[in-house]
């Protein structure tokens, strides 16, 4: 059971319909073959604080709505990603130029190439391709 005051913060205006029979048949049969239908659950200590606003009209839109502040950064990287034009991405070397050894193998826009301990933070969007030998 939830505290009042958190009932009525997360579930504004909404009202809840009468369970039908089959759903309260569903329900018992469930309880039924867990066998705790018609025990008595242990009492807990009621929660009691004050719940954060809600980022939304609801509970569905809170959460919609933190998984999004969660993903933006990567979302816009990832959009910004996609208008990147052909010409922007370096082209790839010739096999002869390949570098065969364990380990990241940077490839600049100008045909350079340099192992790298690991990739940079600063570039943002990493592609790679892994050659299996």
């Amino acid at each position: 059971m939830l505290a009042p005051q958190l009932l009525s913060s997360i579930f504004k205006r909404q009202r809840f319909s009468q369970a039908t029979n089959e759903q309260i048949k569903i329900s018992v049969d469930h309880l039924k073959s867990q066998n705790i239908y018609g025990k008595q659950g242990e009492p807990v200590e009621m929660a009691d604080f004050d719940p954060p606003e809600l980022l939304g009209s609801n509970i569905e839109e809170h959460f919609y709505n933190i998984g999004g502040l969660a993903a933006q950064p990567y979302l816009q990287m990832a959009e910004q990603f996609a208008q990147i034009h052909g010409n922007s991405f370096p082209k790839i070397p010739a096999q002869e130029l390949w570098l065969m050894q364990s380990g990241w193998t940077r490839y600049d826009r100008d045909g350079s190439r340099q192992r790298v301990r690991v990739p940079a933070a600063e570039d943002g969007v990493l592609v790679f391709d892994v050659e299996v030998l």
